[in-house]
């Protein structure tokens, strides 16, 4: 992902996260968009630009949540080098590849928050397990449904550049 469409989607998260927090106010519990993009941003196998995109998804998460700061920071920043290193060994465009990167990720996400938390503050109340699933579980499909429509757009996008070239070799 380039950096003009990482900051596009970072955009839309933050719109997505506003509007959807005062429509529902349990939908940061269930749905983590900042993790979507950072995990979208690292499928394209570059370690820095992972690292990085991690790190700037996981603080402005901080800074909107209202939790702790740097603790998403840190936790999204590690998942999104991890997972652009995953991504450099397998391949992305198989949906059961993708998915079980997707699906690590997100574990991987809330294993080092939940850690986190406790280690910073042991009186840290644990999340209820159910909506940690839940917010693996949501943020794996919609990010496996962002990538793939990505890659048809991308896909239908090369094939009209294709036909618009051939036409004009025709004339």
């Amino acid at each position: 992902m380039n950096t003009r469409y990482f900051f596009l989607t970072l955009l839309t998260a933050i719109l997505i996260h506003f509007a959807a927090s005062r429509l529902l106010p349990g939908f940061p519990v269930a749905v983590d968009v900042f993790l979507v993009v950072t995990i979208l941003n690292a499928l394209s196998g570059d370690s820095l630009t992972g690292l990085l995109g991690g790190l700037i998804c996981g603080l402005l998460h901080d800074a909107l949540s209202g939790e702790a700061y740097g603790l998403h920071g840190f936790a999204d920043t590690l998942v999104g080098y991890a997972t652009a290193r995953v991504a450099q060994r397998l391949a992305t465009r198989r949906i059961a590849g993708l998915l079980a990167i997707l699906l690590s990720a997100a574990v991987l996400q809330q294993a080092v928050l939940i850690l986190m938390g406790v280690a910073l503050n042991p009186d840290h109340n644990l999340p209820e397990p159910l909506w940690v699933a839940v917010r693996v579980v949501s943020g794996s499909l919609l990010g496996l449904a962002l990538y793939l429509f990505t890659l048809r757009t991308r896909d239908r996008m090369a094939e009209a550049r294709r036909n618009r070239r051939s036409r004009l070799r025709l004339e």
